[in-house]
């Protein structure tokens, strides 16, 4: 038996099969367009879809990229790309070693200097962390690392009134990132000193 469609209806159907794709396709090219803002930091060995990577091919990578170094070694993007990989699995001091590498090649280079921060801080020296942002703040006004300072000084270096004051300031900055002004006000809202280290 067959079923006989006429136009009108075939004309619904490739309307709503459109539709779909149509949806498909603008779904997925916002999923991927949106850059996250304030996030948390990976675990050791995570991978940025929230897996673990093997570490023979963690390994491996590296090993080749070390490789490449040995004949560039004045590559600033793969002296980051090794870092960040000793960052995945916690090998803090390998990673600084790489960054700063990268920052005697560029000392004008802001992500460098924002890695090294996390490492230093991510390997429970703070006030090294906090020192490598006040460098940081030498080179460019970067808003974010002033918020990282000020959160520094708040929670593990017990500089309160040192806190306040950045946390100010950052919302005085023009065209600030709408989530990183509401965290500021946040953080001075709240008043509260939480020191984490002797």
């Amino acid at each position: 038996m067959r079923v006989r469609v006429s136009p009108q209806q075939s004309l619904v159907a490739t309307a709503i099969v459109f539709s779909l794709v149509t949806m498909f396709v603008t779904s997925f090219l916002y999923l991927f367009s949106q850059t996250p803002k304030l996030t948390r930091p990976f675990a050791p060995g995570e991978t940025a879809l929230g897996g673990f990577e093997n570490p023979k091919d963690r390994s491996m990578r590296i090993s080749g990229l070390v490789a490449q170094l040995r004949e560039t070694p004045a590559d600033l993007p793969l002296l980051l790309r090794v870092a960040e990989l000793h960052m995945t699995v916690g090998e803090w001091g390998m990673a600084e070693e790489f960054l700063k590498k990268g920052i005697s090649l560029d000392p004008q280079d802001v992500r460098c200097r924002h890695l090294l921060a996390a490492c230093q801080f991510s390997s429970g020296r703070p006030d090294l962390a906090a020192g490598t942002y006040v460098a940081l703040l030498s080179v460019k006004d970067d808003p974010l690392a002033l918020f990282y300072l000020a959160s520094i000084y708040k929670y593990h270096l017990g500089r309160q009134g040192d806190a306040q004051e950045l946390f100010q300031l950052l919302l005085t900055k023009p065209d600030m990132d709408e989530d990183l002004a509401q965290a500021a006000l946040q953080e001075l809202e709240s008043g509260i000193n939480i020191r984490s280290s002797p």
